[in-house]
């Protein structure tokens, strides 16, 4: 790889892993407001029921449209996992190959469930959609009855694509992983001190 390709590359790469890293970061920020515990739910409602309602809803939208946003297919000029999975491609060893076809499977199974509520109803107000008034998406019935969460598989989901983008980033840096391997887990911090500051009124 010529170091201009490679200048490129690296420019690309980066600017999707910071994409990557806001969306997890942004669902991170999701789970410990809504999804830690009945008293975490309980002082949001007693804080400011009809504002965090609102936030929630807003949220909902966004993380779905993160998760078809950074798997679409790499037509035109979308800069996505396909993208580099097609760019790379060829730079995988018979194992990385294997590995990378599993973990995509799970991946746009996941997507393809996300994908008709993301077209129908947050980039388009689809008419039949509308009036039909159907839940879109979710959870089926058997992963409800097995106790499966959503926020599970989309934590799930972000594990899977952070280990995709450390086998496209070894094609990138060099094959030490101390030289690329990068963790997609950002921390919530902001979202644990808010809820310091709510527990902190409430109390005064």
């Amino acid at each position: 790889m010529n170091k201009g390709f490679q200048e490129k590359a690296k420019k690309e790469f980066e600017a999707f892993f910071n994409i990557a890293w806001d969306a997890r970061h942004k669902f991170c920020l999701y789970t410990i407001l809504y999804e830690q515990s009945e008293d975490r739910i309980k002082l949001l409602n007693e804080s400011a029921s009809e504002f965090f309602g609102v936030l929630q809803e807003m949220w909902h939208e966004h993380i779905l449209l993160d998760i078809c946003r950074l798997t679409d297919p790499c037509e035109g000029r979308n800069l996505t996992i396909d993208y580099f999975i097609c760019r790379y491609k060829h730079e995988f060893s018979c194992e990385e190959e294997t590995q990378v076809k599993e973990i995509m499977n799970l991946i746009e199974s996941f997507r393809n469930r996300n994908k008709k509520p993301r077209n129908k109803i947050l980039t388009h107000i689809d008419k039949e959609t509308v009036l039909s008034n159907k839940p879109l998406g979710g959870l089926t019935a058997a992963e409800i009855r097995e106790g499966k969460q959503m926020c599970e598989m989309i934590e799930q989901f972000y594990d899977n694509l952070e280990k995709i983008i450390n086998i496209i980033s070894s094609k990138i840096y060099g094959n030490k992983p101390e030289d690329y391997v990068k963790p997609l887990d950002p921390t919530g911090n902001a979202a644990e001190e808010l809820i310091f500051l709510l527990k902190k009124i409430h109390k005064e």
